[in-house]
């Protein structure tokens, strides 16, 4: 058969007719929301669309739909409906919102959930004897501070004002943490930066957080590089925030130290002179150029089978040390016990490491009156049958709740029908602790609106503990009738279209068991060893890995993906399952019980250092999260006030929820059973992998290559480990590598190089002669895996060894805004690495530059090709010889702060 070639007229005009059929309304999934709203009130409702021709009304909050008049929505008052005020307070009904106004000598609380007795708030200037009322916004003229919160946003509070007797803070020792500033009490509060107009151009406005700001663009305007600039259609936005400046590259207000010529270290592979088997060597380097070494690094002598080598034994940073401790924050007052905090940064090093071992953050209850009852999330197989009937009938009320109070908006701000106004999922997979704060958002958030309808307040969401040795959803969370009654729990319609029929969550008839396999594995061989608080990506990661088993396990083997395209299996609808509730108390369980490891060892840091990673902006530590700062959408004042990163990880003090347990590393106490906890020793050899998110379920097996065999013929026997992927179809990339572990199959330990081959899979039954998955740009795009090494208490991100033979070698982006990051190559290729000093010659890597002169049109003279490297630590692999490029440079990554 001949095939025609088409002229280059040709085929653009069979591009243009076929883009004329892909965009006709046969194909277009138009958004009836852009219509006429989607006939829902324009006043005070709010249209979903679903991206499928169809969409969903409701009533924004504070608002429901009138009876008998199709999605026209009237005022509720709050006020009569469940007193939202309490005691010691007067509700007063607005459209859409109420007021509470507290008794004299009382203060709503950080939550606005109750009025506090000011006299049992720890703020010891606070005078409650001469207070006196708000009457018509004019306040007593002796009045002389506010003891306002406004955390809230969707509520309007008044308060009453208090005298407050000013100290001197010219006398006291300590600071604030940054973005913070003494209040006229001796307390830190936070500073308002939006004051000083940090945003510049116009449509542009900031917004505050505590501790920090960000800028955001108006509709239709792009963010620049640098955070503080917007740019309209048709302007070229840069695609760094200043080129020309090395030290700003990424993100605005970051610095960066001088970058250091990477260090080659000479002893590895052969011992140094004169030692022998197991004698140590240590380097002491001084990198900074100041007056004392930076680091110590320790070999030691190992025979080996073939030939005498070191192998990196230590690593410890010698400048590292504490900073002061802040003074203690304001009060936020509530009736669990209140809290304030105080930090301390830990100068050139990390949290918990070394000279700055201990603790980096600190609290202290401040409220000494009468404790109100915690709520308490149980084990789902501990529950009484008078717990079990309660949640049921309260699950039917609230999954009957068509408002903003029930159930189907909580679950539709996991992914669907995109609340947060992009079109995609609000939920932020992929990114680290915000993954785990997100997420203990989402869960008060059903819980909230859950406990409306509990006969027992003082009952959480339970969790589903698949770390037991049945890891089975039990009856409560699965059979279809349980205490004789039809069970809500067992399934959810998905009302996608207002006018048509609604769409099942589907669920197969048994549980994949080893989706749930690999997220207890997860936990026992990864995350466990990652509860230190210099590791919290790590941990925050791995947990999210392990978390995406469950998900799979219901419906998600890879045998139907169509069918359970609603399901917990696919991010999209996962929360509409009732069972997404009782898993995601699990996950939320499983960072409290790290929570409280890392509490009880007195080595607890949760800062701004600690949890937000180098390339995200400190911000994002005190920005609210959506959709649950969102007060047309969200309802429940305790959401509202406490969905930060910073105040989410206070979930007792700030919201008064508890777990039953938090032992025995989350594993249950089970009769004539022992606990399978993690093997002992803290080193531990894993496949370290960055991966790019993917819009399908997929499983990756991880053979010992020899270069040859393809993946559809590797045996069983090579196999070094596995990892499921739950698919997102949102856009990200890892900054932290997903670790699988390979200690229990593999212990060669770092005296011989071990090669990867990775092979992609839409089927997690398969462990050997696997079909490939189908290739997909983002599949090809993934990089290769790499071997990574932990030692203990060592203050790195990640040692970095052999890539895998045939895949490309990747371009890796490592903390690009670290204010401090060493290379240290080794082995014979370590001279070929180069520092270029501009931007633009990191893109080219081209030209005559200074003494390293042999580089040019990215190749080493010799033909062995070599590093690009930025002064701010950025750095690129380049080659021109495909051997080479495969294998790539071996070398060691270490990032800290200064």
């Amino acid at each position: 058969m001949r095939v025609r070639t088409l002229s280059t007229s040709a085929m653009k005009e069979l591009l243009v007719a076929i883009l004329a059929v892909i965009t006709s309304s046969h194909f277009v999934t138009a958004d009836p929301c852009n219509t006429n709203f989607g006939g829902c009130d324009q006043t005070n409702g709010l249209c979903w669309g679903t991206g499928q021709n169809t969409h969903y009304c409701t009533c924004r909050a504070g608002f429901e739909e009138v009876p008998g008049f199709q999605h026209t929505c009237r005022d509720v008052n709050e006020c009569q409906v469940n007193n939202p005020c309490g005691g010691n307070a007067i509700c007063r009904n607005t459209e859409g919102s109420f007021i509470c106004e507290c008794r004299c000598g009382y203060v709503l609380d950080y939550t606005g959930t109750r009025c506090l007795n000011a006299a049992q708030i720890t703020d010891m200037c606070i005078t409650p004897s001469e207070c006196e009322p708000v009457r018509d916004g004019v306040f007593p003229r002796r009045v002389e501070f506010d003891t306002t919160n406004s955390v809230n946003y969707k509520t309007s509070y008044r308060f009453w004002k208090f005298a407050r007797n000013p100290i001197n803070t010219g006398q006291l020792s300590c600071s604030c943490e940054e973005g913070f500033n003494f209040n006229a009490c001796g307390y830190c509060e936070d500073q308002n930066e939006c004051f000083s107009n940090p945003c510049t151009g116009g449509n542009i406005e900031c917004v505050n957080t505590e501790g920090s700001y960000y800028c955001q663009c108006v509709a239709g305007y792009t963010l620049g590089p640098c955070g503080t600039r917007c740019y309209g259609p048709g302007q070229r936005v840069p695609a760094q925030c200043n080129p020309t400046n090395l030290n700003s590259l990424i993100s605005a207000g970051l610095t960066f130290r001088t970058y250091v010529r990477p260090i080659v270290l000479q002893d590895y592979r052969t011992c140094a002179p004169g030692r022998r088997e197991g004698e140590t060597t240590t380097q002491r380097l001084n990198v900074d150029g100041n007056s004392n070494p930076d680091i110590a690094v320790t070999w030691v002598c190992s025979t080996g089978r073939i030939n005498q080598r070191s192998i990196l034994k230590s690593f410890a940073e010698g400048e590292a040390s504490w900073d002061p401790w802040s003074c203690w924050t304001v009060c936020k007052a509530t009736c669990w016990g209140g809290l304030q905090t105080r930090v301390r940064k830990c100068r050139n090093g990390l949290p918990g490491v070394g000279n700055c071992n201990g603790e980096g953050s600190q609290k202290r209850s401040c409220y000494t009156g009468t404790r109100c009852p915690m709520r308490t999330r149980k084990d789902i197989t501990s529950l009484t049958t008078t717990e079990e009937n309660d949640l049921i009938q309260a699950m039917n009320r609230y999954k009957a709740d068509t408002s903003t109070t029930g159930f189907h908006s909580a679950a539709s701000a996991h992914g669907w029908p995109g609340q947060c106004g992009n079109g995609g999922s609000c939920c932020p997979h992929g990114a680290k602790v915000e993954f785990l704060a997100w997420h203990r958002s989402i869960l008060l958030n059903f819980e909230e609106g859950l406990s409306r309808y509990l006969r027992d307040k003082q009952l959480g969401i339970p969790y589903w503990n698949w770390l037991a040795s049945n890891r089975r959803p039990p009856p409560l969370a699965w059979n279809r009738f349980i205490n004789f009654r039809e069970n809500p729990f067992a399934g959810m319609t998905v009302l996608i279209d207002r006018t048509g029929p609604g769409r099942d969550i589907v669920r197969d008839t048994t549980i994949y068991q080893e989706g749930l396999d690999f997220a207890e594995r997860s936990w026992r061989d990864i995350a466990l060893r990652k509860i230190e608080p210099h590791l919290w990506h790590e941990f925050a990661e791995s947990v999210e890995s392990g978390h995406g088993g469950p998900h799979i396990s219901v419906c998600g083997n890879g045998a139907n993906p169509q069918r359970c395209a609603i399901s917990l299996g696919r991010l999209s609808f996962a929360a509409f399952d009732p069972l997404f509730m009782f898993h995601h108390s699990q996950v939320d369980r499983q960072w409290a019980i790290a929570q409280q490891k890392l509490a009880d060892a007195r080595n607890e840091s949760w800062t701004v250092q600690a949890a937000i990673e180098l390339t995200e902006p400190a911000s994002n530590f005190g920005r609210r999260q959506m959709p649950f700062g969102n007060y047309t959408i969200n309802p429940f004042p305790r959401v509202q006030a406490v969905n930060t990163m910073r105040d989410s990880y206070y979930y007792q003090e700030l919201t008064g929820v508890r777990y039953d347990d938090l032992s025995n590393d989350g594993y249950p106490i089970e009769a004539g059973a022992r606990a399978f906890l993690r093997p002992a020793g803290p080193e531990q050899l894993f496949i370290g992998h960055y991966f790019q998110s993917d819009d399908e379920n997929f499983y990756v097996n991880y053979y010992e290559d020899d270069s040859i065999t393809p993946c559809n013929r590797m045996p069983s026997t090579r196999r070094l480990g596995g990892v499921l992927r739950l698919g997102t179809g949102n856009q990200f990339q890892l900054t932290v590598p997903h670790l699988t572990s390979i200690g229990d199959i593999f212990r060669r330990g770092l005296d011989t190089d071990i090669t990867i081959k990775t092979c992609y899979t839409t089927n997690p039954d398969c462990r050997e002669r696997c079909p490939e998955i189908l290739r997909r740009a983002r599949i090809d795009s993934m990089p290769s895996p790499m071997l990574i090494y932990y030692m203990p208490g060592a203050p790195v991100d990640i040692y970095k060894f052999d890539w895998s033979v045939g895949r490309r070698m990747p371009s890796w982006y490592v903390n690009l805004d670290a204010k401090s990051q060493w290379l240290y190559f080794y082995g014979n290729r370590a001279n070929d690495v180069v520092q270029v000093r501009t931007y633009d010659q990191y893109l080219r890597c081209d030209g005559r530059l200074g003494s390293n002169a042999r580089l040019v049109g990215c190749r080493i003279a010799n033909g062995n090709g070599g590093a690009c490297i930025l002064p701010s630590g950025i750095y690129f692999l380049m080659d021109r010889d495909r051997t080479n490029c495969q294998r790539g440079l071996k070398m060691i990554i270490v990032s800290r702060l200064t």
